[in-house]
């Protein structure tokens, strides 16, 4: 079985993300999800993330909230070569 949770973008700031993700690991969570919406991340934050959970064989997920504007996301944020509104 796997355990996971959701990286909380609102209450961990950029800066701390790595950190919070080696904390998560070291706990047991085996999965992490994502949120990925430029207003509470950058793209280049979210991917940092993703590629440092990856590195602790942490499985991952990205969500589409939904109190997000359809308009101002799609999982082509992920892609590096989308724009973004």
């Amino acid at each position: 079985m796997r355990i996971g949770t959701t990286f909380y973008e609102k209450c961990v700031s950029p800066n701390q993300g790595i950190s919070h993700i080696e904390t998560l690991a070291e706990m047991g969570f085996k999965h992490i999800e994502f949120s990925p919406h430029p207003s509470l991340m950058s793209f280049s934050d979210l991917k940092g993330f993703y590629r440092h959970a990856e590195k602790l064989e942490m499985t991952t997920a990205f969500h589409s909230p939904t109190f997000i504007d359809p308009q101002h996301y799609d999982i082509s944020f992920f892609k590096e070569s989308s724009t973004i509104k």
